[in-house]
């Protein structure tokens, strides 16, 4: 049962829509003739909001996707080349079951700061979506066995951690596990 009434008279406007109608007013170049700090547009209630717009002559609804469509391409502009992009590598020991193993590791990371940078790509200065993110990965070496039970190395190559805890990378561990067992 509801314990209020809804307003007819307040605007049909998703949460999110607040934020976009700010951003969007923000670079409207009449601003500065009707609001004199830019930054009081975030505190601004809906209801401000739309009088602004309405002041500067501004279609509300226009504004809010012309907002989420700037945002949304620089979102996926910034995850398709990031600003920055490199690999930390180093050497991990892993101890399991009394047996140990070195092996290369390497954290692969890429961000995209929320202050303005040089892009290579668009050679030119650019503020892109601010993002970051990375992963751990560890330099897996595959084994086969001859029919002596000798182990043949294979080329190595680079797993990441969410395929180990996944088990893509304990099958062939258990299967040496195994064999180590049987040998003691």
């Amino acid at each position: 049962m509801r314990k209020y009434r809804e307003n007819p008279k307040a605007p049909k406007i998703e949460v999110l829509a607040r934020h976009y109608l700010s951003r969007g007013l923000s670079k409207h170049p009449d601003l500065a003739k009707h609001v004199a700090d830019t930054d009081a547009l975030e505190k601004m209630g809906m209801w401000e909001l739309l009088k602004l717009a309405e002041s500067l002559g501004a279609d509300p609804d226009e504004t809010i996707r012309a907002a989420e469509q700037e945002e949304r391409e620089l979102l996926d502009y910034s995850q398709k080349f990031p600003g920055f992009r490199g690999e930390i590598v180093f050497d991990w020991t892993v101890a399991f079951l009394g047996q140990s193993v070195t092996r290369k590791a390497r954290v692969a990371y890429q961000h995209t700061p929320d202050w303005e940078y040089f892009d290579l790509l668009k050679n030119a200065p650019y503020k892109g979506w601010d993002s970051s993110s990375y992963r751990i990965e560890m330099q897996a070496v595959p084994e086969d066995w001859d029919g002596d039970g000798e182990p043949i190395v294979g080329t190595p190559y680079w797993a990441s951690l969410e395929d180990i805890s996944l088990g893509r990378i304990y099958r062939v561990s258990h299967a040496t596990i195994a064999r180590l067992g049987a040998a003691a």
